[in-house]
């Protein structure tokens, strides 16, 4: 059953949030701008991608309030045309880019709380996009995401249903259409979800957050797209989003929640079975809504980034190398983020950001100027000779040597090794 917080709390909650807006959201060195781009109206989720084939990475906002998809071209240097919007269904809530059809260009694929089903709009290869066709899923439709489920090489589809309290599998029929939806128990109030392989079987599960389960729940897949439950665990107050990741390094794929309410992030690390350890939690800035993972700043270990809804910012926790984290900064966006993606958006090396922001109409684009190349030594932006010279030179050495070079220590293990050495040799001169 739903039970919701009393007004009071929400108002509090209100009176905090104005507040903590009237202070900036903190400049920091990792990114650069905010660079914002007007899309619909009330955006709520973006997806990254290229769409066209140009080999430049795309935007796609889901706009709550006009019901719409904007598709927003990369000019090829990170910069963006004006958006072109598509008709979906009733509030959309999230978006993804995949190839449902098999013809090698990423479609459109909607979750539409208001009405209950899920929008496919196929890609005609340039760019463009053909009417949605819908699918009905449970009841809210808030997140969706699609990926291999059954090992037949076509993409499928999972959709979070936040109000009957369930997800929904919407196998592919093997031409971009898709089956009837099979439903899964998924918490109470699941408003987000993930797909990773938890426990090692090389098929992908599912990780939805609940929010008034207060926990995050893990479905299991038996490789044939049939889920089964592997239990909740404990986060913090009113779990937003999820995202995984390894984030020790230990080949085990580990999670992490945004919770709105208690302003953190629960990060469960997996003891190796597809089981979570209890969780470890970290500040998260005012109003933490969506989380993301991904490798920010090039030390090869999946950092964290969260919308912070009040400060109108967006927070970056880095990996300490362990799976624990560290506060980087806060970095300003657009009025009430609240979904983001992560890419390269501009051709250079390093992760940059896409927010959603629902009250000004618009997405911010954060530019990754701080991120250094594995294999870059002399932090000059190039992997070459130097680099190469500089890592032989401090190689088969560990902290405390006199020869060790920590820049050339990519994965941070306090040893420049082997390991190093391949992560140069793969980013040489690109």
């Amino acid at each position: 059953m739903n039970i919701r917080l009393p007004w009071a709390a929400w108002g509090l909650r209100v009176v905090a949030g104005l507040l903590a807006a009237a202070s900036p959201a903190t400049a920091g060195s990792l990114f650069d701008g905010p660079y914002d781009y007007p899309a619909g109206i009330g955006p709520w989720a973006v997806a990254i991608g290229d769409v066209n084939g140009d080999g430049s990475a795309d935007l796609a906002v889901a706009n709550s309030t006009n019901d719409t998809v904007s598709v927003l071209r990369n000019n090829g240097d990170g910069t963006f045309a004006a958006a072109v919007n598509y008709g979906v269904g009733d509030d959309p809530r999230s978006v993804t880019l995949a190839d449902v059809n098999g013809d090698l260009a990423l479609d459109l694929v909607v979750a539409n709380r208001g009405s209950d089903n899920m929008s496919v709009l196929l890609n005609d290869g340039s760019g463009q996009f053909a009417a949605a066709v819908n699918y009905a899923a449970g009841d809210g439709p808030r997140s969706v995401a699609v990926a291999d489920l059954n090992g037949d090489n076509w993409a499928d589809a999972v959709v979070a249903n936040e109000r009957s309290d369930n997800m929904s599998v919407l196998l592919n029929n093997g031409d971009g259409t898709f089956a009837p939806a099979v439903n899964y128990g998924a918490g109470d109030s699941p408003l987000s979800l993930t797909l990773a392989d938890f426990d090692g079987d090389e098929c992908l599960d599912v990780a939805v957050a609940d929010r008034y389960g207060g926990s995050v729940a893990v479905l299991f897949n038996d490789c044939q797209g049939v889920f089964a439950s592997g239990g909740a665990y404990t986060a913090g107050e009113y779990p937003y989003s999820v995202t995984a990741a390894d984030f020790n390094g230990d080949d085990w794929i580990d999670m992490a929640v945004a919770n709105w309410y208690s302003d953190d992030v629960s990060v469960f690390l997996n003891n190796g079975d597809g089981t979570f350890a209890p969780q470890v939690m970290y500040p998260a800035g005012d109003g933490p809504r969506c989380v993301g993972a991904g490798d920010l700043d090039g030390d090869n270990h999946p950092d964290l980034v969260i919308s912070a809804y009040w400060p109108n910012a967006v927070v970056v926790l880095l990996n300490d190398g362990s799976g624990g984290f560290v506060t980087d900064d806060q970095y300003a966006v657009g009025r009430r983020p609240e979904g983001l993606a992560l890419g390269e958006l501009n051709g250079v090396y390093g992760l940059d950001l896409a927010v959603a922001n629902n009250q000004s109409d618009d997405v911010s684009v954060l530019i990754n100027v701080g991120a250094r190349r594995p294999g870059d030594v002399d932090g000059d932006g190039d992997v070459d000779l130097e680099d190469l010279a500089a890592l032989l030179a401090a190689y088969r050495t560990c902290e405390g040597d006199p020869r060790y070079n920590p820049d050339a220590d990519f994965n941070g293990d306090g040893c420049v090794d082997l390991e190093d050495l391949a992560l140069l040799l793969a980013n040489y001169r690109r």
